[in-house]
Formats: structure tokens, sequence, C-alpha cells
């Protein structure tokens, strides 16, 4: 899979969610969510960079407190985001006073993801980050009802494929996960489950709904909850100690618990995954056994086909950029057809003059990605409404 590169062709001056391939004309920094591919380039050299240049990189409120854990040295380089809201940043570009403005918008991905739309003259551009909306109609007025000018998508094109056409609902994943966990606890006292989650952090709406549903806490591993202790509500429902507590799902990896010296046949392991449910339709089961006491359940965290073809058809963007796209020409082309066969409802120029897959958007090498920075004079955005948020 292809990388996105961080840079935003319309708005040369910032960086997003890649942070080892800017310059010296680079002011402003945002990071979507923090999974680790898109915080490549973070670390302590980074930081110290952006304190000599009194810059700052911004995000949601739970990514900066994620941020401020890790990075306790610099926490005056993070710059909270109200979501839902219109923000400006003042900043210079090559002797040029300018007003970055932006409203960060929820990705639904995992805690704390947002996406960004920028206003720029004349154009909005949108930065989606990885995300996965419910109830599309609802959440689209309330967010974009004035995205009435996006110019560009750079879009999360992760199952931008035919054979992933649809995804389960939250709810529906949810419901056949519980039902699961609950038929196998209650056949016997010593039953045990091994759940397996894509990511360290992201799964946190299973967690919460299998504690409702089943009232036990889940046991997670020292990394896991130093994460999630930054998430709302999650203190109540995870726990490290496993032994004191004699915990009966665990999502721990295995490591120095119960779970590790009980019988196999007494633990039900339950994969979370996405990626091997292709061609999946509504109505269809979202538990598969894979045999003894293996099962998956599907669940995405990423847009399906149809949900990512909806999302453009309201938006009506004149660019699309793919921020994920897989290896090999053939595959790349097939994305392109797609995404142009999107467009096809409401497009008036030439589909191939208006809407591409910008491979040269990815990641590529320091020396030809400086060459492309700076290539426009940005002026201030036409007044919005909207929240200061102090450089200082």
């Amino acid at each position: 899979m292809g990388t996105f590169n961080g840079f935003l062709r319309e708005i040369p001056y910032i960086r997003v969610d890649r942070f080892d391939t800017y310059d010296e004309d680079t002011r402003i920094f945002f990071l979507t969510h923090c999974h680790a591919d898109h915080m490549v380039g973070l670390c302590d050299e980074f930081f110290t960079d952006l304190k000599r240049r009194n810059l700052h990189l911004y995000a949601s409120p739970i990514s900066v407190r994620i941020l401020k854990n890790d990075y306790p040295n610099f926490v005056c380089r993070f710059k909270e985001v109200i979501v839902g809201e219109y923000s400006l940043i003042p900043t210079d570009y090559r002797g040029e006073s300018i007003n970055l403005t932006f409203k960060a918008i929820p990705a639904g991905h995992c805690p704390g993801s947002i996406m960004f739309l920028f206003d720029i003259p004349s154009k909005q551009v949108l930065y989606t980050g990885d995300f996965r909306i419910d109830k599309h109609e609802e959440f689209m007025n309330k967010y974009f009802g004035d995205a009435t000018l996006i110019e560009t998508i750079y879009l999360d094109t992760t199952f931008c494929k035919k054979e992933f056409p649809h995804f389960p609902t939250r709810k529906e994943s949810l419901s056949g996960l519980c039902n699961l966990i609950t038929y196998w606890l209650e056949q016997d006292q010593r039953n045990l489950i091994k759940l397996t989650v894509p990511a360290t952090y992201g799964s946190e709406y299973l967690f919460k709904g299998i504690h409702e549903r089943t009232g036990f806490k889940i046991h997670v591993n020292e990394r896991r909850y130093n994460l999630h202790k930054f998430i709302p509500d999650l203190d109540e429902i995870i726990e490290v100690d496993d032994y004191k507590l004699l915990l009966r799902i665990h999502a721990c990896d295995n490591f120095f618990c119960r779970l590790a010296n009980s019988s196999p046949n007494r633990v039900c392991e339950i994969k979370i995954t996405a990626m091997i449910w292709k061609n999946y339709e509504a109505g269809d089961s979202v538990v598969r056994h894979e045999g003894d006491n293996l099962y998956r359940v599907c669940a995405s965290y990423h847009p399906s086909y149809s949900e990512i073809s909806n999302f453009v058809d309201y938006l009506k963007p004149k660019r699309i950029i793919a921020c994920v796209f897989p290896e090999g020409a053939r595959q790349q082309g097939e994305m392109l057809r797609l995404l142009k066969e999107m467009t096809r409802k409401y497009a008036k120029r030439k589909i191939n003059e208006t809407f591409v897959i910008d491979v040269g958007k990815m990641l590529r090498s320091e020396s030809n990605f400086r060459k492309l920075c700076g290539s426009d004079d940005l002026l201030s955005s036409p007044p919005r409404r909207f929240r200061k948020i102090e450089t200082k």
C-alpha cells in the first residue's frame, strides 16, 4: 500500500500526517489521529526543531493528551483544535501574512480521529485521514452542509475496491461479537475469550459495548492501558491486573496472564478483521467460524466502496487524491477507474481531465519533494465565523 507524504499542493506551507518530509517553508503541522502510520517522523528531534522555530502541531484533544504523554518535554508544541468549529491560525509564508481557516470534523476511525476541511481563497480542500461514518446523511448535513466549494479531497481509499462493496455497521458488528462472547462464556464458568484487535487503540466502541452487554471488564496489557486512560469512560472497562480480578475477556496479547496458562479447549479466540470480508452484503453474518475455537468478526474502521462512493457523491469534488493506493499499475488503474465511475453522476468536464489518482502525492524522495514546496502564494481566506488559535 502507498502512504501519503503529508503534502497538500493547494497549501504548500502545511504538513498533515507525515513529519519527516517538511522543509523550512513548512509553517503548520496537523495530525488526524495517533496511529503509527500517520505519525511517521514524530520524535524528539522533530519537536526540538518545532521549538527552535516556534511552530506547533495541531490535533484533537484526545490526540493531544496522548502526544503529551509520549513527549512530556514538548507539551508546549501541541495545540488542541475544537471539533466541529472553524478555527484560524495566523502565520506567514515567504514574506506574506496568512490566516489559515479550517474546520476539524469527527472522522469516526478511532477516538480523537478527525478530518480537516481547509478554507483557502475561492475553494476548500478536505483531508479525510482515515475515517468511517455512521448515519451518513445526518452526519454529512451537520458537518458538510456549508461545504459547497470543495476543490480537492485527499481521500481514504483503503477499501476503494469492488470486492469490498459493503461492511456491517458498528452496531451490527458489535451485536454479532457480543452474541458470540455471551454464548461462549455461558457454556462454562471456566471459559475465556481471547480478543485480537487490529491496532493498539481504535476498538474502544467494541470494548464499551462488550462491557455493557456482559458486565465483564476486559484485560489489556500495560501499553494498551496507558493509552486508553486518555479516552473518556474506559477506566471502568479495562484492567491490567488479571490474576487479582480473574478476568474472562482478554485483549492483552497473551502477556503473562491466566489466558496463557488455560487449556486451549477453554479459550475462544475472536479476531476482529475487515480485509478478508470480500463481497460482504447487508444481511450476511458478521461472524465466521474458522475451525476449532477460532472465529472472525467483521468490523471495519475504514469506509467500504459504497460508503466512499456516497461520500464523494455528496461532496462533488473537482479533484480526488487517493491517500492509500495499491501496488502495481493494474491495481492503481482499477482504483482510478472506480473513482472516475463515482463522479460520472455530476462531473461536467471530461472525467480524465477532472479526477485523478495522483500517485505523485504519495511518499517521494526528499529532493523531488522539496521542488513542490512553495508553488503557490496563498492569501487570507474568505470571511468565516471562526475561533482564532493563539500560536505563541
